[in-house]
């Protein structure tokens, strides 16, 4: 999610959501202990867009090789779709680097990436030659919950249900995440600045593979 968030938000066509994206972003980051400064303004955003997904994919590899990886999945994802959605993309190249990712992690990575790029495609049928962000988005977030559905329960992780408005954002940080580390468990929520059926499918995946 860090990594969809990070990519989407340098699209026009992103923009009535990115102050909501941002701020997810800017969540994540100060739980994950990341002190990257993301700009508030989308124009500056799009202009620093390349060097910011690398300034943050290398932090995230700091933090966790693995969750640097998963970043430049979702970056490298939206990125891919987006630019095949607009009819500019010349070669597959990024297409492999991203499989060749999720085959490391047995993912069937080359299976359900061209399943998500034939759900961009079937998206953008019969829409004219605007993009439109469901266009990228949805198909991203179904690429999401394919890529969890192997996942067995995790009796150490524990699903957080609660509002993103203040000020019950900040308790995930302050309360719920430091009482999970009490039980040796870890807490897990969803992102905000989104919804959908897409995304409630993604959710409901999410609190399976959670200790009931």
């Amino acid at each position: 999610m860090l990594g969809l968030f990070v990519g989407l938000s340098r699209y026009g066509f992103a923009r009535p959501l990115f102050e909501q994206h941002r701020a997810r972003i800017v969540d994540f980051l100060e739980e994950a202990g990341l002190d990257v400064p993301i700009p508030a303004d989308p124009a500056q955003y799009a202009e620093e867009a390349d060097a910011l997904t690398q300034q943050l994919t290398l932090a995230a590899v700091e933090r966790s090789a693995e969750l640097g990886q998963f970043m430049y999945v979702g970056a490298s994802s939206v990125l891919d779709a987006s630019m095949r959605a607009g009819g500019v993309v010349e070669s597959d190249d990024l297409r492999d680097v991203i499989v060749g990712m999720l085959d490391r992690f047995v993912l069937a990575g080359s299976q359900l990436y061209e399943r998500f790029l034939v759900e961009v495609a079937r998206e953008r049928e019969g829409a004219g030659p605007r993009v439109l962000i469901d266009h990228v988005l949805s198909p991203a977030l179904r690429l999401l919950r394919d890529l969890i559905e192997p996942l067995d329960v995790d009796p150490h992780t524990c699903f957080v249900a609660m509002p993103f408005k203040p000020p019950y954002a900040a308790y995930f940080g302050t309360f719920y995440r430091p009482l999970a580390s009490a039980l040796e468990s870890t807490a897990l929520r969803m992102w905000g600045g989104l919804s959908g059926e897409d995304y409630v499918d993604l959710m409901l995946r999410s609190c399976a593979a959670a200790a009931p």
